[in-house]
């Protein structure tokens, strides 16, 4: 009987240390310091804004047609002779910018037509070419004065610069006809032979033009 007592005694004792080892571990657990809190973060997007207006721009391609050109009417005397369609809109840029922006304006070689066809030459001796010395194309930022637009390789690149109010580039062209060439034998008799070819077989001068806006810097500067 007494060893019985002895073992329950014994039991009892175990149980109650158990009890006292979880009650430290869990206290442990439990008791200890937590917080939880929660916020929003927001970011800004660097305003990108760019639309091109003018002459029926509605794509990066656009093809450019002017109004009835001729060529000067004065005699040929000792100055070379040329005559202008003066400055035509090609587009309008307008732009509000967070960063800046690589533009580039490219133009194609003009191309000259008869009506709905293509120029038959035959056997006059003139050449597309020869219709690429009679007719230049320049460009310029203003309808008057201003600057021409400096081309290399028929490409215009400039830089619009991040601001935070609405900026315009415009952009002008004019074709120029040039009844004197560097190569003409006779001069006066040879450019005016020229352009009386030419206003019998041409009837449209044109070409195409592209553009493109590029990311130049970024938000955050490094």
């Amino acid at each position: 009987m007494t060893k019985r007592k002895n073992v329950v005694s014994k039991m009892l004792l175990l149980v109650l240390i158990l009890t006292l080892i979880s009650c430290c571990f869990l206290g442990s657990t439990f008791a200890r310091y937590t917080s939880s809190e929660s916020g929003t973060g927001t970011l800004q997007v660097a305003k990108w804004d760019i639309s091109i207006t003018g002459n029926g721009v509605s794509t990066d391609q656009t093809t450019l047609s002017f109004e009835k050109l001729s060529p000067a009417k004065e005699a040929y005397e000792s100055t070379p002779r040329t005559h202008s369609t003066g400055r035509m809109l090609v587009a309008t840029i307008t732009y509000t910018l967070d960063v800046d922006a690589t533009f580039t304006f490219t133009v194609s070689d003009l191309e000259f037509k008869n009506g709905n066809g293509t120029v038959d030459y035959g056997t006059s001796g003139y050449t597309v070419t020869t219709l690429r010395d009679v007719f230049t194309i320049k460009f310029y930022n203003a309808a008057s004065g201003g600057d021409e637009l400096t081309m290399s390789e028929k490409t215009y690149t400039t830089t619009l610069s991040a601001t935070e109010e609405a900026k315009t580039l415009n952009i002008y062209a004019e074709i120029i006809w040039n009844s004197d060439l560097e190569t003409d034998v006779a001069k006066g008799k040879d450019g005016d032979k020229r352009d009386t070819w030419i206003g019998a077989n041409v009837t449209t001068v044109s070409c195409t033009f592209g553009y493109t806006a590029v990311q130049a810097t970024e938000l955050p500067n490094a």
